[in-house]
């Protein structure tokens, strides 16, 4: 009994009930032990009467006692009988195990049936990431585009071209300021009418000397100590026509014809029309050689021929003639490489930009050069 109290209630209640039945069983069998003392049937002679119990199974228990037919002396077997009592207990035992199966029912399986469901909701929120793979495919798709803008990159390469022949254009600004002169050159005629004497080729050497105070200025001059002998303050000039050669045969006979241009080391300088053929001569000078004036190295020349020569001749000033803005003359390219190869340096028309940048050109680099003269 202790032993129940300690065991679980459905335990205690399959204890008590066999208690309960073995106490029946043991009053059936002292009943059934009275009856056989009451019987008769001879000396010895015994009948032992077993009721059995619902439910129950004693009578496989009494079959050990053989065979109930031996009444008398089983008398003392009723007292082993109550030995198998204790069989309801097992029976009792697996009777009540069935109650403790509700514990696996309660088990949280359905707990675990949520994982599972948490699963897939997940799984579609990834597949969103694959559809913005696509989105990034048409970015390829504009550089294609890029590749006609690097067509017109080759445009300005023929641009250069025409950028070379200009090169004298800047040449200008590269010559330095001329040195101012000690004293007035030309006389002040502010008040007065100055006269002067154009060229003197039929005039002679006396004449020159003796008509000199009447004039202040003679131009082209090849006698220039004559007028300087009858005039000190006279401005004797040296006459060079600014886009040719000097002359030949007057004013030192400085200068060279044609052919012998073609065949120098600097046929180059030499100024033809847009025909290529015709040299751009200046009206009324046929034997002075027209000379591209947009060389720097051609004016240089010229300087460096006059200069030392007006130096040693008493020239005061260089008288420039047909100095023009305008391309009078249609002066356009000249050849290089033995007459091989063709380069335009002007348009051939009167009104040419680039020509006129030459003559400015021309005219500071004869100013620096003539006010640096002794």
């Amino acid at each position: 009994m202790s032993g129940g109290r300690v065991r679980a209630d459905g335990r205690l209640m399959a204890i008590r009930w066999g208690t309960v039945r073995i106490a029946a069983s043991a009053l059936l069998s002292a009943l059934a032990l009275v009856l056989a003392a009451c019987g008769g049937g001879g000396k010895g002679a015994s009948s032992v009467v077993l009721i059995p119990q619902e439910g129950r199974s004693p009578a496989p228990t009494a079959s050990p006692s053989a065979s109930p037919t031996t009444k008398p002396s089983p008398t003392p077997t009723p007292t082993s009988t109550a030995s198998p009592s204790p069989s309801p207990s097992p029976t009792a035992s697996p009777t009540h195990r069935p109650s403790p199966t509700p514990t696996p029912t309660s088990t949280a399986t359905p707990t675990p049936t949520a994982t599972p469901t948490a699963t897939p909701t997940a799984t579609p929120t990834a597949t969103p990431t694959p559809t913005a793979t696509p989105t990034a495919t048409p970015t390829p798709t504009p550089k294609p585009t890029s590749t006609p803008t690097a067509t017109p990159s080759p445009t300005p390469t023929p641009t250069a071209t025409p950028t070379a022949t200009p090169t004298p254009t800047p040449s200008p600004t590269g010559v330095p300021s001329a040195s101012p002169l000690p004293g007035p050159i030309m006389a002040d005629t502010w008040s007065i009418i100055g006269a002067f004497q154009p060229f003197d080729g039929d005039i002679s050497e006396q004449q020159a000397t003796s008509h000199a105070p009447r004039y202040v200025l003679t131009w082209g001059t090849d006698k220039p100590g004559d007028w300087i002998d009858g005039n000190s303050t006279i401005n004797a000039t040296y006459y060079l026509p600014f886009d040719t050669d000097a002359d030949i045969g007057a004013f030192g006979n400085l200068g060279h014809d044609l052919q012998w241009w073609q065949q120098s080391p600097h046929a180059d300088w030499v100024l033809y029309k847009c025909d290529r053929k015709t040299p751009a001569w200046v009206g009324g000078l046929p034997a002075n050689v027209p000379f591209d004036i947009s060389n720097p190295a051609v004016v240089a020349y010229q300087m460096a021929t006059v200069g030392p020569y007006m130096a040693a001749n008493g020239y005061t000033s260089l008288s420039a003639d047909v100095l023009s803005i305008n391309n009078v003359q249609a002066g356009c390219g000249v050849w290089r490489h033995n007459h091989t190869v063709w380069v335009q340096r002007f348009s051939g028309q009167k009104v040419d930009s680039k020509w006129a940048a030459a003559a400015q050109y021309w005219a500071a680099y004869a100013q620096w050069y003539m006010h640096g003269m002794p």
